[in-house]
């Protein structure tokens, strides 16, 4: 699980792809997760971290495939009756409820108004989120669109073998209790 990989989107922009457990960035809901991280680069060298009110902001960054939904995903569940308390269940995929966040934060950012409560709720808890428009199609960038695509088409495939993408299982470690 553990990785640091980046490359350049760019001339301006580099992508960091971190994955493993001695990052613990928590941005999915994970206690590890696999991350990517951006950064622009000024005309004078200097690297300053690339900003996104999306929690998955590889959508605002990068033309996405479906690998961007694949590494390395841990929680820590449940008591095991162990010294350490609880088990690890790890991932090697997104689930299907993380495809809905990151396909609604597209349409939240630029202040979709949700009509189910699900979503009013969730987006409402953000400060940046403000819901102004019944439909913001026409400000979505072609990257946008593309990715949306890319994130429906993923779910149609997973639709009812969410277990077959995620594949769930338990891992030797256990939290400090």
């Amino acid at each position: 699980c553990d990785g640091l990989e980046y490359k350049y989107l760019n001339d301006t922009l580099i992508e960091i792809h971190i994955s493993g457990e001695n990052y613990k960035h928590k941005s999915y809901g994970y206690d590890f997760e696999t991350i990517y991280d951006y950064y622009v680069i000024s005309q004078d060298g200097k690297a300053k971290q690339a900003e996104s009110n999306r929690k998955f902001s590889f959508t605002k960054f990068a033309d996405i495939d479906p690998s961007y939904f694949e590494g390395c995903f841990g929680k820590f569940t449940g008591e095991d009756g162990e010294e350490y308390g609880v088990e690890l269940l790890q991932t090697k995929h997104l689930t299907m409820e993380d495809l809905d966040v990151m396909r609604n934060e597209i349409f939240a950012e630029y202040g979709y108004k949700f009509k189910s409560e699900k979503w009013q709720k969730y987006f409402g808890k953000f400060d940046w989120y403000e819901a102004k428009h019944d439909n913001v199609d026409d400000q979505l960038t072609d990257r946008d669109k593309a990715n949306l695509d890319v994130i429906l088409s993923v779910q149609k495939k997973m639709k009812g073998k969410e277990k077959e993408f995620t594949k769930p299982s338990k891992s030797g470690y256990a939290a400090a209790g």
